[in-house]
């Protein structure tokens, strides 16, 4: 998350895109093809694609590894009357509570306590109750599985599960389970707890790629003989930004029994060898920084991004980047903000017909990929109230 200075908002801020956590979230058949109204980037339609990291990326992961350790709570106090508070303000039972106390232990030399969690409370604790209980569970400097868990793609284990995962119902059944709202975005942390349920390395691993699961948009551009080439190339050229569209669509148009082209061969050099990709240790990073929505937004049209702009963002915007007026261009930056603070949360960018071009934080296990801007702008709505703003890259930047 970054802040910027909030002369940046005067810029541009489109009002009728301000979302709220009391939005409701659209019910779509995932496995069919959509169509978009014909605009000026031509007639599009998409579908949806299923994105999971590699095993070996999986396998590396500490959860991964180390999940024989078990379920192991960490609060950063060693005062059980103010763990007595944090028990009692979740809503758990007396008799859950009384447990939970007596199994509590002071970490030697350290201002925690430990507590491993009888498996009938990890499972029958309800989605409310895990909400208000695991933002305590972290050590005194660190982040845990907990206090930081998974973000589930929109529509939960549910939606993730309808493309064949592999797993036994059973598994399926207790991670949905065990899944819970934080605002409006469904979240899991008890990874130790069902690894524990699994019976082989090849489970565990589907475990682990179900829960990173990511829905992507693979979307054609349909070009006949009476398209109108030269119209449709101006859109995707993005004002000489990303030119040899022309020939490409006039090479579709011309060959027969040929009516679509996938807009991943539309896209600027940068996204187009990104897209539906993972990243890999030897990328563009430096010191302890990865590429995460900002880089990648910001290089959107760069032959040859640097590593350095992972340091330099608030720069990078400042200088480049002016207020973008309707209608929205291929390549258009969108940034997410806070109402309350106006800091910062996200940015991608804008593709054609509400799609959009994201790599979603910074995590290796999160892809490069096209998707619905509102499904990009739905993980976010635990943050409250937020804000999407709209810039372009100056004309003296053509990178």
């Amino acid at each position: 998350m970054l802040t910027f200075p909030r002369n940046c908002f005067s810029f541009l801020i489109f009002p009728f895109l301000l979302v709220s956590a009391s939005a409701k979230e659209e019910t779509r058949n995932p496995f069919q093809v959509e169509r978009l109204p014909e605009r000026a980037w031509g007639s599009l339609e998409y579908y949806t694609l299923y994105l999971e990291p590699s095993d070996s990326f999986v396998s590396g992961m500490s959860d991964f590894k180390f999940w024989s350790s078990g379920t192991l709570w960490i609060f950063p106090t060693r005062d059980k009357e103010e763990l007595f508070l944090i028990f009692q303000n979740a809503g758990l039972p007396e008799e859950w509570i009384t447990r939970l106390l007596v199994a509590a232990k002071p970490v030697p030399q350290r201002p925690l306590i430990e507590i491993r969690p009888d498996a009938d409370i990890v499972e029958g604790l309800s989605p409310q109750q895990r909400n208000r209980l695991y933002p305590h569970i972290h050590t005194e400097s660190k982040e845990t599985v907990f206090s930081d868990p998974y973000a589930l793609m929109p529509g939960g284990i549910a939606e993730a599960a309808l493309f064949p995962s592999g797993l036994r119902p059973e598994l399926i059944g207790l991670l949905e389970r065990l899944s819970f709202p934080r605002g409006r975005t469904m979240r899991f942390s008890d990874i130790y707890h069902v690894l524990g349920h699994t019976h082989s390395e090849e489970e565990r691993l589907r475990v682990m790629k179900l829960l990173l699961r990511e829905k992507a948009i693979s979307a054609q551009l349909q070009i006949h003989p009476n398209s109108d080439t030269l119209k449709i190339a101006q859109y995707w050229s993005s004002g000489e930004r990303n030119k040899r569209i022309l020939p490409l669509l006039e090479s579709v148009a011309a060959t027969s029994g040929v009516e679509k082209i996938d807009i991943a061969h539309l896209l600027p050099s940068l996204p187009r060898r990104l897209l539906n990709t993972y990243p890999s240790p030897e990328g563009w990073r430096t010191r302890d920084l990865a590429p995460d929505c900002f880089w990648t937004s910001f290089s959107f049209f760069s032959e040859s991004p640097s590593a350095r702009l992972l340091e330099n963002v608030a720069q990078t915007f400042e200088e480049r980047y002016e207020r973008a007026s309707p209608p929205l261009q291929l390549g258009d930056l969108i940034l997410i903000r806070r109402e309350d603070d106006s800091s910062w949360l996200h940015a991608c960018n804008y593709i054609a017909g509400g799609l959009a071009f994201t790599k979603n934080g910074s995590s290796p296990g999160r892809p490069w990929a096209i998707q619905r801007l509102e499904d990009i702008t739905f993980r976010y709505l635990e943050e409250g109230k937020v804000g999407i703003s709209f810039f372009r890259l100056k004309p003296e930047y053509l990178q």
